[in-house]
């Protein structure tokens, strides 16, 4: 049945992921997030700084692009450390746009051992409705008030809506050097929302597990990465690594976009 309403809806993510957060606990566990982000580079000299090359780069035309991403949620417990991956798979065309994601929960940072598969969470956006599609063990489909890119979280028009305090151009990279690598000072609490956006529009999650969000401020810990294509100037990559001061609680996007 179709059911027209609003798209956004408050943070909800699966129950198991707050329960040891909001407990206060230290963790034990040591996986982490925040390796590879593949920053190998080159010397380069060019006439702008990491900060102009960025504002060139979002300034140009976005109007039909493919995103390619991966999310990751990881919570350490006192116990081992739990995972919430997400695999998004979208495109964006001037008067529509779709995502298509995958969700999975396992133990490890980036095991598949014990791991159990979500549903797949389909969103097709045309005119002034989103069509939200889920394909699983409880299959549903609805129709919403229509997404905006900038609350979509994956897409590029959302990470241009993220504040940059500083940036440094670190080099070029890539085959034959053919992007710049820029290391973003983003705005913690910007990198926040974007996280937040991210779950609530593209995983599963249950009604119940509302009352059992926990909100997460700003990050203590974090950094923020973008290729650049050397030529034309377009964005091609983005990524970033958040957590709290301990570690319990880390997330990480690496966004590939190709025009």
């Amino acid at each position: 049945m179709d059911v027209l309403e609003s798209g956004r809806r408050p943070l909800a993510v699966t129950l198991f992921v707050f329960v040891v957060v909001s407990s206060g606990c230290i963790s034990n566990s040591s996986e982490n997030l925040d390796q590879s982000f593949e920053t190998d580079t080159t010397p380069v000299e060019l006439n702008q700084s990491g900060e102009e090359l960025l504002q060139d780069s979002f300034k140009q035309n976005y109007s039909s692009y493919d995103v390619d991403a991966k999310s990751q949620l990881l919570l350490n417990t006192p116990v081992s450390a739990l995972t919430m991956n997400l695999s998004t798979n979208g495109s964006f065309r001037p008067d529509s746009s779709e995502l298509v994601t995958k969700t999975k929960i396992g133990l490890g940072a980036f095991s598949d051992v014990n791991e159990s598969e979500f549903p797949v969470k389909n969103i097709t956006t045309s005119g002034n409705t989103s069509r939200v599609t889920i394909t699983g063990e409880e299959s549903s489909s609805k129709t919403v008030e229509a997404f905006m890119r900038e609350e979509m979280g994956l897409s590029i028009e959302a990470l241009r809506e993220i504040e940059v305090e500083d940036s440094e151009l670190l080099g070029a990279t890539g085959e034959d050097d053919d992007q710049l690598l820029v290391e973003v000072d983003a705005d913690s609490e910007d990198l926040v929302e974007n996280y937040e956006d991210i779950l609530t529009v593209n995983s599963v999650s249950d009604e119940e597990t509302q009352d059992s969000s926990e909100d997460i401020e700003s990050f203590n810990r974090s950094k923020t990465y973008a290729w650049v294509d050397r030529t034309d100037r377009a964005l091609e990559r983005y990524s970033y690594f958040g957590s709290d001061a301990e570690g319990n609680l880390q997330f990480r996007v690496d966004a590939s976009f190709e025009k």
